[in-house]
């Protein structure tokens, strides 16, 4: 029992003498940047003291140091009463200097309002909503909760279900496509070169990948978007509200043939997914979309046999039937402007490299720490198995 004893003390001690110092170490490094701020309020105390040493009598009571202000009836008093204003004036143009840091705090303020608005901010134009129009009031509340703002927060819009069929008909089965809206967005317009992010809720039939390259077809550029519905729906709707929505914030028009084409590519690739996976099918469209340049040059089956290789290439095999579908989608991208698409995909390919970049280096953060206590685990093992 005593040899016991001794190596749990033993293992203690060595685990505390690995993490203390560097707990000290990095207490140590944020101290100096907080005392140096407290600088100013040191300067103003030997500034006071100094006064009371012309006579010694006051030196001892704190207090009459205030009372010879108002009560200047001795004729030597009279001498350090100008003594003492001095003192106090650049006391006050010190105090002056805190105020002037309080705007600075207040202005940084402002584009947070932006990124998550919490009521009436002051950048709420550049946000929407778009609502099913045949959610009941319990379905919107529990939809705005998904949102995380509140009801009435931002403008808010409607969305039927003959305006989700104009961009829908012909390329959804009519069933599916249903008799109601209940498919909702939320868009925040971001600044030029933000990128496209979007986030979904009950959603499981699209994923934010296919949101993204469809958005990107269609011009929606720079934005956060949030699809949501009261349970869960294939999505495919939620186009129409983030269209309709991205077009009152920002002012502009999207062309109808790329909203068009758009819409066909995300039911395209929900359709791929259901045999090849969800990021192997948005792959092998955003793929395609990168070589619109060439392909425009191409005869079909030239371009059926590229559509071969880049589902080779991704490891997955696709039908006949879609690499035909795939084709004619092809045809009507290569109709729009394939250089500014081209460019849009690019910046998006390299903030999502940036952001595996970022996931392998907290992953291998995460290792090493796992690592460190798992040696220090064996060690402790090591210690109770000794006899």
């Amino acid at each position: 029992m005593l040899k016991k004893s001794v190596a749990i003390i033993l293992a203690v001690i060595f685990c505390l003498g690995l993490f203390l110092p560097v707990a000290f170490a990095e207490d140590g490094d944020t101290l100096p940047e907080e005392t140096a701020t407290p600088s100013p309020t040191q300067t103003v105390e030997p500034e006071e003291t100094p006064s009371p040493s012309s006579e010694p009598e006051v030196t001892p009571e704190p207090e009459p140091t205030d009372e010879p202000d108002p009560t200047a009836t001795p004729v030597p008093d009279v001498t350090p009463e100008p003594v003492a204003t001095p003192v106090e004036s650049p006391a006050s143009t010190e105090t002056q200097e805190p105020v002037i840091i309080e705007p600075i705090v207040i202005e940084p303020a402002i584009p947070t309002a932006s990124e998550k608005p919490s009521g009436a901010g002051v950048l709420v134009k550049d946000q929407c909503v778009t609502m099913g129009a045949d959610l009941t009031d319990a379905q919107r509340k529990a939809v705005y909760s998904d949102f995380g703002i509140k009801m009435g927060s931002v403008r808010e819009l409607k969305v039927t279900n003959s305006e989700e069929r104009e961009y829908l008909e012909g390329i959804v089965p009519d069933k599916k496509i249903g008799t109601v809206a209940l498919s909702c967005c939320y868009i925040t317009v971001l600044e030029k070169g933000s990128g496209l992010s979007v986030k979904l809720h009950n959603i499981n039939y699209c994923a934010e990948s296919m949101y993204i390259n469809a958005l990107t077809t269609a011009g929606v550029t720079d934005a956060r978007v949030i699809v949501s519905a009261p349970y869960p729906v294939s999505g495919t709707g939620a186009l129409t509200g983030i269209y309709k929505a991205y077009e009152v914030v920002t002012g502009d028009q999207l062309s109808r043939t790329a909203k068009k084409v758009g819409a066909e590519e995300l039911v395209l690739t929900g359709d791929l997914s259901r045999d090849i996976g969800k990021e192997e099918a948005t792959e092998l469209i955003s793929e395609l979309k990168g070589i619109l340049d060439q392909t425009k040059n191409m005869n079909d089956e030239e371009v059926r046999a590229e559509i071969r290789n880049i589902a080779d290439a991704n490891f997955v095999e696709i039908t006949d039937a879609q690499v035909n579908r795939i084709l004619r989608l092809c045809r009507k991208l290569e109709g729009l402007n394939e250089t500014e698409l081209q460019e849009e995909l690019s910046n998006l390919s390299e903030k999502a490299d940036t952001a595996k970049k970022v996931s392998k280096t907290v992953s291998g953060v995460f290792e090493r720490v796992t690592g460190f206590f798992d040696s220090v685990g064996g060690f402790i093992s090591d210690v109770f198995g000794g006899k």
